[in-house]
């Protein structure tokens, strides 16, 4: 039985110090909705202190530090803001230590993310367990958005009465979340056989919530995504034919019911006692603002 967590912290990486990050990272997706300092505050403290005891123990036990070139626009990125600051070429000095406060994070991130799953094993488990938080959170987000009168999770009050999802006020926001976990469950559907029905359901479920958050871009671009990767996996030429078969009868699927969605979206909950012509009219006036 395959754990969540590596256990052999010699080859696959410290089990705590990847729960710990998955947890911060999730924490910090799950308080998005706060409108105050004091929830970016608590991660961007909780990211130092990960950092902090990793040098402690790395000086206490050396080990291979992993690098990546990805590491150089995260690391300008923060240079830049502090040579803004040292020669005084900033409008906003505040905003601009705000801005080195989040670029700062960032790249702690990375490099924490790096050095905790440093082999194809762990990354892999934790790209699972980011998938199957993202297919959670987007059915909740789409329920809670028919549901919950701009209240995030049916509890806390956004000053919004519609289109929250999730912690998430802000629908580009969401879609642009879901483009980040959509294509781990489109290529484990292509490659993975005995994952191939779970992960084709993910895309499912990751798609239409996209269409229900009538985001015009987001449903553009996790439509691209979609598309370019089936282009790369046909070009690659590895994956089975039953998979296809799925993830296209699931894709198409969706195309279909996508005019259900957007007229629902624009019509509201009786959409479905109401004439059909009305399916007709959400083509030529979309939901989108």
């Amino acid at each position: 039985m395959t754990t969540v967590w590596p256990i052999n912290s010699d080859q696959d990486g410290e089990p705590v110090a990847a729960a710990a990050l998955s947890i911060l990272l999730f924490a910090g997706i799950l308080t998005l909705w706060v409108p105050y300092r004091w929830a970016v505050s608590l991660f961007q403290t909780g990211a130092f202190a990960l950092a902090i005891a990793w040098a402690v123990r790395f000086a206490l036990r050396p080990c291979t530090v992993k690098g990546s070139l990805l590491l150089i626009p995260l690391s300008g990125a923060l240079l830049w803001g502090m040579a803004q600051l040292t020669f005084g070429e900033t409008v906003h000095r505040w905003e601009t230590w705000t801005a080195l406060l989040k670029w700062g994070t960032n790249l702690i991130l990375f490099f924490l993310a790096l050095q905790v799953f440093p082999e194809t094993g762990p990354r892999r488990r934790f790209l699972r367990v980011v998938l199957y938080f993202g297919a959670a959170l987007s059915v909740v987000a789409t329920v809670q958005m028919h549901s919950s009168e701009g209240r995030v999770f049916w509890l806390f009050p956004t000053g919004y009465k519609d289109f929250v999802l999730g912690p998430f006020v802000y629908r580009n926001q969401f879609a642009g979340f879901i483009e980040l976990v959509l294509p781990l469950a489109v290529v484990g559907a292509l490659e993975d056989r005995r994952r191939m029905p779970a992960c084709a359901a993910i895309v499912a479920v990751l798609y239409a919530s996209v269409i229900a958050s009538a985001s015009r871009a987001g449903t553009f671009l996790v439509s691209a995504e979609i598309i370019l990767i089936l282009i790369l996996a046909l070009r690659r030429n590895t994956t089975r034919g039953s998979n296809w078969a799925l993830l296209w009868a699931c894709w198409s699927l969706l195309l279909l019911l996508a005019p259900l969605w957007l007229a629902r979206a624009r019509y509201g909950a009786d959409f479905f006692c109401r004439t059909p012509t009305l399916c007709a009219a959400s083509f030529c006036n979309p939901p989108w603002p």
